[in-house]
């Protein structure tokens, strides 16, 4: 709701001086659109398609300026490939049996952004070619099933002399919900059909997520030790999914013009 606050002091503060923004006197702009990345086998199980759902409402500022909100949905998963300590020992009676959870962690999120299209001068909001800066408010829900994400451990039992395996699943709360901020750009352009339809094309990059690329390959090592603990396994592997999904997108969108 806060964008939306933000998006209409803007409105309200430029509509008295904006020079004849717009497209035959209409400025706002509602619409859907799709957005795609490419998912890596070892983010996602298998290579293939990151897909995001858009909703999106625009504003012609002025000439040459155009502001937005957008919401994307989507879902995703992480196939656990990261490594993971079950706990810190020196006993050489307890040995760790895999290093990296069973399972998956399913993540369900949802993208906010408050953004500004600026177009080339040869181009009249919102028709042309154009630059967009803007911010972004990254929210999504990791949930995972304790008794098909667990690590293995092989105890033994110094009064029998006997091994024992045993199942650890506590990564915390089976529902962890976590916000992530990022700066948003890219580049576009929009073409109106009919005097009333916009067909935009380009592509977005996440700034904060590409930085974090070097730190995320190849298998989400995000600048800490190999291995994490399992209080902090969720958070951070879903973080780095999220990072992935959102470092790159193309994306077609099809909006109308209202008034």
């Amino acid at each position: 709701m806060k964008f939306v606050f933000s998006i209409l002091i803007i409105i309200c503060s430029v509509t008295c001086f904006a020079q004849t923004p717009g497209y035959m006197g209409k400025r706002f702009v509602v619409g859907y659109g799709i957005n795609a990345s490419p998912r890596l086998v070892a983010s996602g199980g298998k290579a293939g398609i990151n897909l995001l759902h858009e909703g999106f409402i625009e504003f012609a500022m002025k000439k040459n300026v155009s502001v937005g909100f957008s919401a994307k949905f989507y879902n995703t998963m992480y196939a656990n490939t990261r490594d993971v300590k079950v706990f810190d020992y020196s006993s050489s009676s307890i040995d760790q049996l895999n290093n990296n959870p069973t399972g998956f962690t399913s993540i369900k999120a949802r993208n906010y952004a408050l953004y500004f299209k600026f177009y080339k001068e040869n181009y009249l909001a919102p028709w042309g070619k154009y630059f967009i800066l803007g911010a972004t408010l990254n929210t999504f829900e990791s949930t995972y099933d304790p008794d098909n994400m667990y690590v293995s451990v092989s105890a033994r039992d110094y009064s029998t002399y006997d091994y024992t395996n045993t199942y650890y699943s506590d990564f915390g709360s089976t529902t962890q919900s976590y916000k992530r901020f990022d700066i948003m750009i890219g580049n576009g352009r929009s073409r109106i059909i009919g005097n009333r339809v916009i067909l935009d094309y380009g592509y977005t990059i996440n700034l904060l997520a590409l930085t974090a690329t070097v730190f995320d390959a190849p298998d989400d090592n995000i600048g800490d030790s190999n291995y994490l603990s399992m209080s902090e396994y969720i958070e951070k592997t879903s973080a780095a999914r999220i990072r992935g999904v959102n470092r790159f997108n193309v994306f077609l969108k099809v909006g109308v013009l209202l008034f």
